[in-house]
């Protein structure tokens, strides 16, 4: 009966344990599933956005500013990008890469605009490599060691305490038999053999209690790691928050005759919108209007981001054959290149401070008409 019982608490552990993870491991595969990287990819002469595990070595995919790279690719002809390669070296500057150079999974375009060819992916990639020599170290969590040290010194304090009792009782004149049943039922008592199961309990209920927060624990021993730790260093953008934009129905405007939709419109020939948007912010102004009507327009020559100039510019052909500039971006930025920002500066800046305030981010659009008076601050 008695071995049946520490069996019994054996199973016990081992169920809940194994039941609580693998709950856990759900949620985890399902949020994987959510984030799932996806690269801009030629396939049949079209561009498309597909999942950046659906690529094979010889894919032909676009690599733009602020894009993930989703494997290791090899530049093709073009102008030269730069790459931030941070979570791969641990370099904080973004290094200039050229046609022919190789940049690697794990890293982000942040300047520039180039194609690119998929040679290696998933697990032969060097970030994959990398991936796997950490994933094959397993090392126990710090509640694990205390645990064991603690159940290593009751069982040495145990061992000790009967030792001497065994000599104790035979000193006495006690039978070696009863002697050693009686020592063999005290090293049993001694021995915290409930203690494991107790501990998983408990932290069972801290990760349903974590669950009721919308918290995601894939390790039962990580409840108790957290409980220790003092500062928690998390990326802000997806994490904190919904990496998720949306168009607030105010629109400051500082053109006369200039319509909110007019504001839309040049936004979006700031932009490929022939392509699929390659970030947020892109898709959030390729969404906001109707595009059929955008066949009208050719685009004939397209800067996209820089990190220094800190805005996209287009050159437009209407069907007359007339051709203007338009251009969003930085509202400090495209106020600077407005011919009349002296007269504007202090209506601008004002609403971008109460917009500020209200943790609303500004995007200013501007167009040209190729005269003298330059570039025209159509609305934010």
């Amino acid at each position: 009966a008695d071995v049946l019982v520490l069996v019994l608490l054996q199973l016990v552990n081992v169920f809940v344990g194994w039941s609580e993870e693998l709950k856990a491991g759900n949620a985890v595969a399902a949020l994987k599933k959510g984030l799932q990287l996806h690269a801009t990819c030629k396939r049949d002469g079209k561009w498309s956005n597909i999942l950046a595990a659906d690529l094979v070595p010889g894919d032909r995919v676009l690599l733009a500013a602020g894009a993930a790279i989703p494997a290791d690719v090899l530049l093709g002809s073009g102008k030269p990008i730069q790459v931030d390669q941070a979570a791969l070296t641990g370099e904080s500057l973004p290094k200039t890469m050229y046609p022919g150079d190789i940049a690697k999974m794990g890293s982000s375009c942040t300047r520039g605009e180039i194609e690119a060819v998929v040679f290696a992916t998933g697990a032969d990639t060097f970030f994959g490599k990398t991936a796997a020599l950490i994933t094959s170290s397993e090392t126990p969590g710090n509640f694990e060691v205390l645990l064991q040290k603690i159940t290593l010194y009751i069982t040495l304090s145990g061992v000790f305490v009967v030792l001497i009792t065994f000599v104790y009782l035979l000193a006495k004149g006690q039978p070696v038999l009863d002697s050693l049943a009686f020592c063999v039922v005290l090293l049993v008592a001694s021995i915290p053999i409930a203690m494991r199961v107790v501990c998983t309990t408990t932290m069972a209920l801290g990760c349903r209690r974590l669950a009721d927060e919308k918290a995601i624990v894939t390790r039962l021993s990580a409840v108790e790691d957290i409980a220790a730790m003092t500062i928690l260093c998390s990326d802000k953008t997806g994490t904190l928050t919904l990496n998720k934009m949306r168009l607030q129905k105010e629109m400051p405007l500082f053109c006369e005759g200039v319509s909110k939709q007019d504001v839309l419109v040049a936004a979006a020939l700031a932009t490929k919108w022939r392509e699929p948007p390659k970030d947020p912010l892109d898709t959030l102004v390729l969404t906001a209007i109707d595009l059929a009507p955008l066949d009208m327009y050719e685009q004939i020559e397209h800067s996209p981001f820089d990190s220094e100039l800190k805005r996209t510019e287009s050159t437009i052909k209407r069907k007359d054959g007339s051709v203007f500039r338009v251009t969003k971006g930085a509202p400090q930025v495209l106020l600077e290149m407005t011919y009349n920002n002296a007269e504007i500066r202090d209506m601008v800046e004002e609403k971008i401070l109460a917009l500020a305030k209200r943790g609303v981010r500004c995007l200013a659009v501007a167009c040209s008409n190729g005269q003298e008076e330059g570039w025209v601050l159509m609305g934010l």
